[in-house]
């Protein structure tokens, strides 16, 4: 055998050795590992290596090397390396172990010393620490650890709870801490006075912007789409500016600008009033009205504020500026049908989405669904034949027939209403109107006889594609009827009602009372939300509207909340032939909120009941000397009624209201029920309003 072989063989040796090592090793290693103690699902202490910190816990994760995953008492877990690792004790469950320290237990001081272990985070034995303390007191009944282990007081050599306790010392508890009668009163002051001056940014800001200046200064603002005056603030007038501009430009998306040459080439005029009250002084407006364009310079006048339950400057414009382009599109507008006029202002702009840059038109106008449902839910329905035939001026209630057509000629081929079937009625009809409109005529006679005419031609185009107006009709309200109703505001769960924008409040409505449906919310006081009693015996409802005063002066708010509340809850028909002189209200005082006022008012017997018919819509009070009319169209109509109304006000007998002012709306809400009814639920009533009703007015633009 050569060195060369010698020496592979050699090497071959020296391998075979060292397979075998390490062949021992691993099965000595792997006996080691099954040698030693297992950690998982056992409560340990482990001391980390390098801090000496220790972590208490059970192991919910073992590595075959050593490291370990621990699932702390608060709920969080953390995993150590091995090396990391310094020393693990196994611990006793906590309740064997409190077991062995118990048995140890011999003095009242001992019971305290393992109360207070009882809470410790690891541990964590609520009930085992109250054990504890009752043992200790068993033991010594005047044991002072014992007894500020349980916060009691010691009042005059007594030992108390710390309610009982506190009270005997006159202290209040104030944010979850008791302190002392002065003490309270000086924190609420602060506390008073910080929501205050939250609550009353909105409103100083808005008394700024009401002021404004005198029109004499105020300089035009030019845009791309008009002119412009506010003599609001700089800052108000050109937000407006950004608004206006916005609508325009929104409008461009609808109208047909090659068809109608020039539409937004002339600039529109825009005035912008710097309050209501001004609004009404130069212009001799009524209340109720939030802007008009002028047919003599086809310009927009408005104001800076609220307008109506949810609108305000934006919406207004919104509608008036389809007004003035209007006026650029049809001939003779002065004798065009005002159905139409006003519905297609209502269907772009009643309802629209505004804000500084963005503008969504053709939105669905609540208000003008719930009306127009609600009319055709109770039977009291106007007939669109009717509507067509209305000569000036056009009640309030046809807007919503009038947007409600061209909603379904517009809208319904999207929403599976017809098959284009209404934009050619509206097209065909647009045109002719825009085209072949007469010069106005003063002669009354003959401005009936155009109406006449054009709600024949109307009817004409219906009938092309319909074998009646009345199938036609049917299927209309069918349509309307199967439209989505937005409530003004949430539902947080069963109680809690959240308004949504611009509105910014909530009322967390008392246990015991149903949700009303939007349908069967009472129109004729504009509710926005209300709650009900299973019997339908008790009722609480919000009611908002604009505050046209502008004010927060309670000598102003209260003849006007008075009158509010003689308007919707009192008799209006005499009931016996003796006229009985009219007591005044009486307020029971005013009640101060950050930000808010409220007045409370308290009526019975004849203030709270209510003459109630079918006349003008359910919920509608009796006109004077109309009862002989009432009873027969309470005799015909019988049949149309809907079978469940909400609170039947001629048996109310009690009615309770809490008023709150803002600096730009105003909102009642009522308790009404008879008087058995209402004394069970005036305490929740009053318990609502103290702390169930949050607002934020701050303006946000």
């Amino acid at each position: 055998m050569d060195s060369k072989t010698r020496r592979l063989r050699s090497l071959a040796s020296v391998g075979r050795w060292e397979k075998l090592l390490l062949s021992v090793s691993v099965v000595f290693l792997s006996l080691q590992s099954l040698l030693a103690e297992s950690y998982l699902n056992k409560r340990v202490r482990l001391t980390v290596k390098d801090s000496g910190a220790q972590v208490v816990g059970v192991v919910v994760k073992e590595t075959e090397v050593g490291d370990l995953s621990i699932q702390l008492s608060s709920g969080g877990s953390v995993t150590y390396k091995r090396d990391q690792i310094g020393k693990v004790e196994v611990l006793k469950p906590p309740a064997e172990e409190f077991a062995e320290r118990a048995r140890k237990c011999k003095s009242a001081d001992d019971w305290v010393e393992l109360a207070k272990w009882c809470v410790l985070e690891d541990v964590n034995l609520p009930e085992k620490r109250k054990q504890c303390l009752e043992q200790a007191l068993k033991l010594n009944a005047d044991h002072e650890g014992a007894h500020r282990e349980l916060r009691h007081i010691k009042v005059n050599g007594k030992w108390m709870d710390e309610e009982e306790g506190n009270k005997a010392l006159g202290n209040e508890l104030v944010d979850g801490k008791w302190v002392s009668k002065a003490e309270a009163e000086r924190l609420r002051r602060v506390k008073e006075e910080r929501e205050k001056k939250r609550a009353l940014r909105g409103y100083e800001q808005f008394e700024t912007e009401r002021l404004g200046k005198d029109w004499a200064i105020v300089a035009p603002i030019t845009t791309r789409y008009c002119i412009l005056k506010c003599n609001s603030t700089e800052k108000v007038a050109g937000y407006y500016k950004d608004v206006v501009d916005a609508i325009f430009s929104e409008y461009k998306k609808y109208l047909d600008e090659k068809k109608y040459p020039g539409l937004f080439s002339e600039k529109g005029r825009i005035f912008i009033f710097r309050n209501h009250q001004e609004f009404m002084d130069f212009t001799l407006a009524e209340p109720g009205m939030g802007g008009y364009v002028a047919f003599h310079d086809n310009a927009v006048r408005a104001y800076h504020g609220s307008f109506g339950v949810n609108e305000a400057t934006e919406t207004t414009l919104s509608h008036e500026i389809c007004h003035t382009l209007q006026r650029r599109m049809i001939q003779n507008m002065e004798s065009g049908p005002r159905w139409l006029i006003e519905g297609m202002a209502t269907y772009y702009g009643d309802g629209a989405k505004v804000s500084r840059n963005k503008v969504e038109l053709c939105q669905i106008s609540q208000q003008r669904l719930q009306w127009l449902q609600h009319s055709i839910d109770t039977g009291m329905y106007t007939s669109f034949r009717n509507v067509l035939r209305q000569p000036p001026p056009f009640p309030g209630g046809f807007y919503s027939n009038a947007w409600g057509v061209i909603y379904w000629c517009l809208k319904g081929r999207e929403l599976k209403a017809h098959n284009g079937e209404g934009e050619a009625i509206w097209n065909a009809y647009f045109d002719h109107v825009c085209k072949d409109m007469p010069p106005y005529s003063e002669n009354f006679m003959a401005y009936m006889g155009n109406i006449q005419k054009e709600a024949e031609v109307f009817e004409s185009l219906v009938l092309k594609h319909y074998p009646s107006f009345d199938a036609w009709e049917e299927k209309f309200k069918q349509f309307v009827m199967k439209l989505p109703l937005e409530s003004m505001g949430d539902w947080k769960g069963r109680n809690l009602w959240v308004a949504k924008k611009p509105v910014e409040i909530s009322i967390q409505f008392p246990q015991g009372f149903d949700q009303v449906k939007p349908k069967d919310l009472l129109l004729d006081i504009q509710e926005a939300t209300a709650v009900q009693t299973p019997d339908r015996k008790a009722r609480i409802s919000l009611f908002l509207t604009a505050n046209w005063l502008e004010t927060m002066d309670e000598k102003k708010i209260g003849p006007m909340a008075r009158s509010f509340v003689r308007q919707y809850f009192r008799i209006v028909e005499s009931e016996s032939d003796d006229e009985e002189e009219e007591e005044e209200p009486k307020v029971e005082g005013y009640k101060g909120n950050p930000g808010v006022l409220v007045v409370q008012f308290k009526f019975k017997g004849k203030y709270a009941k209510r003459k109630m018919h079918e006349v003008g819509g359910r919920g509608q009070p009796a006109k004077p000397g109309s009862k002989e009319k009432a009873e027969k169209t309470e005799k015909s109509e019988k049949d149309k009624r809907p079978a469940v109304t909400p609170v039947d006000y001629n048996q109310v007998q009690t009615v309770k209201t809490a008023i709150y002012f803002s600096n730009d709306r105003v909102f009642f809400v009522f308790l009404a029920a008879p008087e058995a009814e209402f004394v069970k639920k005036e305490a929740l009533f009053d318990r609502m309003i103290e702390s169930g009703v949050t607002f934020d007015f701050t303006q946000k633009r």
